[in-house]
């Protein structure tokens, strides 16, 4: 799996999913954390918490699949994947 982010400070790097051997990509795409209010380290321990809960196969087990919501959060969740993006910081 490789984890892709904005931070200078982090590399990308792959980990493999124990259950299929597949590699998977998780990739933040740029200005994600830009609303939060975060220091450096506390940015970089939500990085590497979320990298160990992908590592771990934790994310998967607490999360529900998109067509198991109701279909109102499902349409929200279409909308804001298809949402052209202002990339303007």
């Amino acid at each position: 799996m490789q984890i892709m982010t904005t931070s200078q400070s982090l590399q990308p790097f792959r980990l493999e999913d124990n259950m299929t051997k597949k590699p998977k990509t998780v990739e933040f795409e740029e200005g994600w954390a830009d609303e939060l209010e975060l220091t450096q380290d506390e940015y970089d321990a939500l990085v590497d918490g979320i990298m160990q809960l992908v590592a771990t196969g934790e994310i998967f087990e607490h999360s529900t699949p998109v067509d198991e919501l109701p279909e109102e959060e499902q349409a929200e969740i279409i909308d804001m994947l298809t949402r052209k993006k202002n990339t303007r910081h």
